[in-house]
C-alpha cells in the first residue's frame, strides 16, 4: 500500500510538471463544447433511451454543471440516460449502506476505495471492472487506481486525490504580520497571536468525527515519521499503532482544544453544511485543515475570498517528532459500479467519458476548484496547483484510517478522536481503545 500510495505522488509530479504548458480554453460550459471521443464507446441505436443512476458528494456548482454536460452529451452521443443525485457526504454514507444489496442501490456509486470500498466487495455488491477497465486505465493516476483494486481486480474508477493541507487566511496574516508556520513552536505562537486578537486559529466542524481525526493522522505521522505510517492492520511487533507517537500526538490535540484553537462547539459543527467554513470565510477564524473538497467548496461558495484571500501549506512538523513535512495524508474518490446494474458496459464507459475527457477535467480543476486524477491535465487555478505542488513534494503517503482500516479501528479512532476534542477522553485513553480494538481485529481474522 505505501508503494502504492507513494506513486500517486509520482503521478502527481507528472501533473504538475504539464501546468505551465499551454492548453486549450477551458471557459466551455454546454455539452457541445466538450470531446465526443469518449462519449461515443457505447453505440445503443436510436431506440428508447437506456437509464443510469449515479450517486455523488460532489456538487460544487462547476462540478454540477461539469456532470450534467458530461450526462446529456452521453445521452446525446449513447442514447444512454444517466440521472445524476447530488448528496451530502455524512447522509451519502448511511443513505448507501441502507441500500447495497437490497436491490435499489444506484448503477454507479462514489467511493473512497479503500478498506471502506472492500467492504461492499467482500459482500459480492460490487462489480469486477478490470478488464471493462483496462483500454483506458493509462489515463488516470495509476496509484489512484490501487487503492481500488483489491487481489488484481478492478472495482473502481478514481476521478479525485484527496491530499489534504493546511488552508490559510493570507490576509489575516499579512494584517497581523505573520508567516505561515513550519514547525509546531511557529505555529503556537501564530495561534497566540490570532487568539490574543478574537479570532479563532483553526475553523473545524467535528460532527462526522472525520475531520478532527485528520488532525490527530497528521501528528501521528509528524511525531512518528515515515516509520510509524499505517499501510494496513498489522502488528509490527510492538503494535499496530507507535504509541508514544499516537499518545504524543493526542496531547497536542488536547492542547489545541484546552487553548481554544477550535470554535466552541466543535462536535456540534458540521463541516458538511459549511458551518466551519462560513468562520473562515468571514475571517473569524485562520485556518482550516481539509482535503481538497475544501478548494471545490471555497471556490464555489466564496470565490471573492477564494481569489484574494486563500492559500495552501503543508501541516508543519512537531517538536521532538520524526517526521518531516514531506509526509503527506492523502487518498482518493472513485466511482463503483454496483453488482445489480443491468447496463455495466455503459456504466464503464460513461465513466471512462467522464474521467479522461481532458476539457471535462480542466473545467473541474480550474472552474471546480477540483483535484482531478486524469493525468496531462493543464492546471491553472493556483490553489489547485498549490496543493498539486504541496503533493508532489511528498516523499511517504498516509491514507485515511477510515478508508485504509478495517471499518471497526476506524470507527474506534473516530469516535475517540471525537471524545478527546469533547474532553471526555484522554490521550492514553484514544490510544487504547485504538490499539485493543485494533488487536481483537487481529485475533478475530
Amino acid at each position: 500500500m505505501k508503494k502504492r500510495l507513494l506513486s500517486i505522488v509520482l503521478a502527481i509530479s507528472t501533473v504538475m510538471s504539464l501546468a505551465a504548458c499551454g492548453s486549450s480554453d477551458t471557459s466551455g460550459n454546454t455539452s457541445e463544447a466538450v470531446s465526443q471521443s469518449a462519449a461515443s464507446d457505447v453505440q445503443s441505436g436510436s431506440g428508447e433511451a437506456k437509464h443510469l443512476t449515479l450517486w455523488t458528494i460532489v456538487k460544487n456548482d462547476a462540478a454540477t454543471k461539469v456532470f450534467n454536460d458530461a450526462a446529456a452529451n452521453f445521452k446525446k452521443t449513447n442514447n444512454v440516460e444517466v440521472e445524476i443525485q447530488f448528496f451530502e457526504n455524512d447522509p451519502y454514507k448511511t443513505k448507501l449502506k441502507t441500500v447495497m444489496g437490497s436491490g435499489q442501490a444506484p448503477d454507479i456509486f462514489h467511493s473512497w476505495g479503500g478498506a471502506w470500498l472492500k467492504q461492499f466487495v467482500d459482500e459480492e455488491q460490487v462489480l469486477e471492472i478490470t478488464d471493462k477497465t483496462s483500454d483506458f486505465k493509462s489515463q488516470l493516476s495509476e496509484a489512484a487506481w490501487d487503492l481500488d483494486t483489491f487481489d488484481g481486480k478492478v472495482y473502481g474508477v478514481p476521478y479525485i486525490l484527496t491530499g489534504t493541507v493546511i488552508y490559510y487566511n493570507k490576509a489575516l496574516f499579512d494584517k497581523y504580520g505573520l508567516t505561515f508556520p513550519k514547525t509546531w513552536d511557529e505555529m503556537q505562537n501564530v495561534a497566540k497571536t490570532f487568539k490574543d486578537n478574537g479570532i479563532i486559529p483553526f475553523a473545524m466542524g467535528n460532527k462526522g468525527a472525520w475531520p478532527g481525526a485528520m488532525y490527530y493522522i497528521y501528528q501521528y505521522i509528524r511525531f512518528g515519521g515515515k516509520d510509524a505510517i499505517i499501510t494496513g492492520l498489522e502488528d509490527k511487533g510492538n503494535g499496530v499503532f507507535d504509541k508514544d507517537a499516537f499518545i504524543n500526538a493526542g496531547k497536542n490535540i488536547k492542547q489545541m482544544v484546552d487553548e481554544g484553537w477550535f470554535p466552541a462547539g466543535t462536535n456540534g459543527i458540521n463541516y458538511d453544511t459549511g458551518g466551519d467554513r462560513m468562520l473562515f470565510y468571514s475571517e473569524k477564524a485562520a485556518m482550516m485543515l481539509q482535503t481538497g473538497s475544501m478548494s471545490s467548496a471555497a471556490k464555489d461558495e466564496s470565490p471573492d475570498f477564494y481569489k484574494n484571500n486563500l492559500a495552501v501549506a503543508p501541516f508543519p512538523t512537531v517538536n521532538g517528532g520524526k517526521g518531516t513535512t514531506q509526509e503527506t495524508l492523502l487518498g482518493n474518490n472513485a466511482f463503483s459500479v454496483s453488482k445489480d446494474c443491468k447496463n455495466p458496459d455503459d456504466a464503464v464507459a460513461f465513466l471512462k467519458y467522464y474521467t479522461t475527457d481532458k476539457e471535462l477535467n480542466e473545467r473541474n480543476a480550474n472552474d471546480g476548484g477540483i483535484l482531478v486524477a486524469t493525468k496531462d491535465v493543464n492546471i491553472k487555478d493556483p490553489i489547485v496547483s498549490g496543493i498539486m505542488g504541496i503533493l508532489s513534494q511528498s516523499t511517504s503517503v498516509q491514507n485515511f484510517f477510515d478508508q485504509g482500516l478495517p471499518t471497526e479501528v476506524a470507527n474506534a479512532f473516530n469516535e475517540s478522536t471525537q471524545a478527546l476534542i469533547g474532553g471526555a477522553m484522554s490521550p492514553e485513553d484514544v490510544y487504547k481503545k485504538c490499539e485493543d480494538t485494533a488487536q481483537k481485529v487481529l485475533k478475530d481474522k
